[in-house]
């Protein structure tokens, strides 16, 4: 985050908060704050668009492997989550 900010002139807070929004349309931040200058901080992520290539270094930075139960989950048959009929055979 650090770094990413750095490059782009602007706080941690905002490149988290933007690569957040970034992410997802169906994710909102929720900001927790205790001074003005903190929301004042925070509401700056709203203009900041990050490069493509931030968001690439950021996702690896912070890459997963979720594991248990996520990776059962998605090796099942799509049948088995799916609607109505389904042929199986």
């Amino acid at each position: 985050m650090r770094e990413v900010a750095g490059e782009l002139g602007t706080t941690p807070a905002r490149v988290a908060i933007a690569w957040t929004m970034a992410r997802s349309n169906a994710v909102h931040p929720i900001l927790g704050v205790s001074s003005a200058s903190q929301l004042e901080d925070n509401l700056g992520a709203i203009e900041l668009a990050l490069p493509p290539e931030a968001i690439t270094r950021l996702e690896a930075a912070t890459g997963f492997v979720a594991g248990f139960p996520r990776d059962f989950i998605e090796g099942l048959p799509d049948w088995v989550f799916s609607e109505g009929s389904a042929d199986l055979a």
